[in-house]
């Protein structure tokens, strides 16, 4: 690989390497970057390669004292500008990005809520702070505002319903009637309406089967 003073050096390896990111919102977070070259007598400070990460998908909206980092439309990381390079925020010690560090995040949280089949906070925050789950981010709570609305509408109870009241006083005072329009396919009877009888005050129903809409006594059939 080639230096940015024109100088070619070799890389002792390749791999992974795990480091730590911080987001409002998100919190401390674990970060994997893949195909890491290690050079022999570079400096501390691992550098990033911003075309390598827009290869792999990450998204970086620069401003002018910091860089936001996205993948799939989820903040992983920011960097502070200092000099002329960016360096990756690992803590929530930062004073001087207030705007970032107003800035409300909950998709990480809210992401990790619905992979788990949505597991109440509580417990995903719990697995989080254990390390119970490879790959899984340091979680911070939300801010309650974006609550989850599956969870919200699966716990919802019905009101109960109104005590009910008869508007009558005895069985057979008040009988409804619905006579069935011709069924498509005749029964084994020959039959191809039906008759229905509600009793308004027991709610007793009858049915009765008929092989014309002219009814008449000797027509039913039960």
């Amino acid at each position: 690989m080639k230096t940015v003073t024109g100088e070619v050096v070799s890389a002792a390896s390749i791999g992974t390497v795990q480091t730590y990111t911080w987001t409002p919102g998100g919190g401390r977070q674990r970060l994997f970057l893949t195909e890491v070259l290690q050079v022999r007598g570079g400096t501390e400070a691992g550098l990033i390669s911003v075309s390598q990460l827009t290869k792999k998908g990450v998204k970086i909206a620069f401003m002018d004292d910091a860089a936001e980092f996205y993948q799939d439309g989820i903040l992983i990381a920011i960097a502070e500008k200092w000099n002329k390079l960016y360096k990756l925020i690992q803590s929530g010690k930062y004073h001087d990005l207030g705007l970032l560090l107003s800035k409300k995040d909950d998709t990480v949280t809210a992401l990790w809520h619905y992979r788990l089949g949505h597991l109440h906070l509580p417990a995903v925050l719990k697995m989080s702070n254990m390390e119970v789950a490879s790959g899984m981010p340091c979680l911070q709570a939300n801010n309650g505002q974006n609550r989850c609305t599956a969870c919200l509408t699966g716990k919802i109870r019905h009101i109960p319903f109104r005590v009910s009241t008869h508007r009558t006083k005895g069985p057979l005072e008040l009988v409804y009637s619905d006579l069935g329009r011709p069924i498509q396919t005749q029964s084994l009877g020959g039959c191809r309406y039906f008759i229905l009888f509600i009793d308004d005050f027991t709610k007793y129903t009858s049915i009765y089967f008929l092989k014309s809409e002219n009814v008449a006594a000797g027509d039913f059939h039960n």
